[in-house]
């Protein structure tokens, strides 16, 4: 007999976040980052913690610069609430970090697309400084439940949320380490736009013998979108899996009306599946195209 066997059952939830997977933290980041947090489980609270979290008693989570909010339903009348606050990386380290990010233009598009290389961990220790905390002293944990052991249940429920929020999204650590998406893209554009030779300069220079190009207005151009630039008999296309799966709907995260349908991410897995299959299906009929795909493999 169960746990719940023996007590009763949590008070359910709408709209709870249930984990999708029966493993907490499956991609390489995720798993790193909850290391630093099962040296410090107890075994008793730790499969507590996955019950709730499984049975989608964690809800109002929310993520910050260095914040990680929720709240956790129990058997209680009312939820307790949670917080966990990790410190932020500092300024100059984070200055050296975006600078030799911005000169790696695929890393950066893996990270937007939902992936996360391992040599971003790299890029951090370079600056001095951890992706991922390495001692349970660098975060502060708060709960409003009684319980004395520390970490408790409802807390360590919140961690394995926030390891599968980061499967799906890797930039939730760089949120907690002090940088949010939009501020970490940022830094980078800024740090692409700061060029030793360009100090002291109020705008860009024309080289030497350079004319003024005069481009016609854009209304004038309209009549010839569809027309070719020259003559050719086919077009060859090339089809091959894409390296993210998914990446522009992993970039743009679940709509707000099914945020927390469990069913969501494995149509839309099925779907992309679907139109892929009949894409290239579509693409080899006609003798001008040509499909790459490896065995096995999805063309996406």
């Amino acid at each position: 007999m169960g746990y719940w066997g023996y007590r009763p059952k949590p008070k359910h939830v709408r709209n709870g976040m249930e984990l999708q997977s029966l493993k907490s933290g499956g991609k390489w980041w995720s798993e790193k980052f909850m290391l630093s947090i099962e040296s410090f489980m107890q075994e008793n609270s730790a499969y507590r913690g996955i019950v709730y979290a499984r049975q989608g008693q964690v809800f109002d989570f929310k993520v910050d610069s260095g914040v990680i909010a929720a709240r956790v339903q129990c058997t209680r009348l009312r939820p307790f609430s949670v917080k966990i606050t990790l410190p932020p990386i500092p300024a100059d380290k984070w200055k050296k970090i975006t600078a030799e990010l911005e000169s790696k233009l695929l890393t950066i598009a893996y990270l937007v697309s939902g992936e996360m290389p391992q040599e971003v961990e790299a890029i951090f220790k370079s600056a001095g400084a951890n992706i991922f905390p390495e001692y349970i002293s660098e975060f502060k944990v708060e709960c409003s439940c009684p319980d004395r052991i520390k970490p408790c249940k409802h807390v360590l429920a919140v961690f394995f949320v926030l390891a599968e929020e980061m499967d799906r999204d890797p930039l939730i650590v760089f949120r907690l380490r002090g940088k949010t998406k939009q501020e970490l893209l940022s830094c980078i554009y800024a740090a692409g736009n700061r060029r030793p030779e360009d100090s002291g300069k109020t705008g860009a220079e024309k080289p030497a013998g350079a004319e003024d190009k005069v481009e016609a207005p854009l209304e004038e151009l309209t009549g010839n979108f569809w027309k070719p630039a020259g003559k050719f008999r086919s077009i060859k296309i090339g089809l091959s899996p894409a390296k993210v799966e998914m990446a522009i709907l992993r970039r743009l995260g679940a709509p707000q009306f099914c945020a927390n349908d469990k069913r969501f991410w494995s149509l839309m897995k099925r779907v992309y599946g679907t139109v892929s299959a009949g894409a290239a299906a579509a693409a080899q009929k006609d003798s001008c195209c040509e499909a790459v795909k490896e065995p096995g493999e999805e063309v996406t």
